[in-house]
């Protein structure tokens, strides 16, 4: 199950046409991925809000920014992203 829904993204994009559904399908996937890859957690059923916002900020920052600034960005999580994220890191431990 993705970590937030397609609506969800669109709405936090603010994207009213179908036409990219399937690249935003994608963007949850990745973001999730890189979410749960760097705060440790699997989000499976019960997503933290946190995590939901981070990971609607990464969609927001891959959707707008579809090139590579760097050859490390599609590895690094966006500050924002990494600040919420690392709350739920800091839980964890």
């Amino acid at each position: 199950m993705a970590p937030i829904t397609l609506e969800e993204a669109k709405q936090h994009l603010r994207v009213e046409h179908d036409e990219e559904d399937g690249y935003i399908e994608t963007l949850i996937a990745v973001a999730g991925n890189l979410a749960q890859e760097y705060s440790g957690l699997s989000f499976n059923e019960d997503v933290p809000e946190l995590a939901k916002h981070a990971i609607k900020m990464i969609i927001a920052t891959l959707y707008e920014q579809r090139e590579d600034q760097t050859a490390a960005t599609v590895s690094q999580v966006p500050l924002c992203s990494k600040a919420l994220l690392d709350l739920l890191r800091i839980r964890r431990l």
